[in-house]
């Protein structure tokens, strides 16, 4: 498995700034989003708004034609919300481990086939 990764919505999503065995091809720009939750939030008011600004991250990424997100940072800071931020890019995998690993992630659809 890749360094903190996790898939959304057919978007692969690392907290580092490269994907080892992938090359960055082309940065599509920055995604962000502030959520709005209340001073007297719940813990799983916070996890909800969390996903929905993780929801919206990957909705803005695949608008701008990217295949993953590098960097992604998350914060919830009390009385302000939520915000999170990464930089939307198209990889390519470089090695052949990565190539298979891409392509099963295709089949499972968990990615977007590389251009032919």
């Amino acid at each position: 498995m890749l360094c903190a990764t996790a898939i959304l919505s057919v978007v692969l999503i690392v907290t580092t700034e490269t994907i080892p065995g992938y090359e960055i091809a082309a940065v599509a720009g920055l995604v962000d989003v502030q959520g709005y939750a209340p001073s007297a939030q719940s813990a799983f008011r916070a996890s909800e708004e969390r996903a929905r600004a993780l929801e919206k991250i990957v909705s803005d990424a695949k608008e701008l034609g990217a295949n993953a997100i590098v960097g992604l940072r998350v914060e919830t800071v009390p009385e302000l919300g939520v915000f999170a931020y990464g930089t939307a890019v198209w990889i390519t995998p470089l090695t052949v481990a990565a190539t298979e690993q891409y392509e099963a992630m295709v089949r499972d659809g968990e990615v977007p086939p590389q251009p032919s």
